[in-house]
C-alpha cells in the first residue's frame, strides 16, 4: 500500500517537473510571437 503511494507521489512529481517548464516555454514563446 504505500509502495504504490510512493509511486503516485514520483510520478505527479516526475509530471510537474516536465509539464511546468513546458507550459512556461510555450508563455515565453506565445509572448515573443505576439
Amino acid at each position: 500500500m504505500a509502495f504504490t503511494h510512493h509511486w503516485i507521489i514520483c510520478i505527479s512529481n516526475f509530471t510537474l517537473a516536465i509539464f511546468t517548464p513546458l507550459r512556461e516555454l510555450r508563455k515565453i514563446l506565445g509572448d515573443a510571437s505576439n
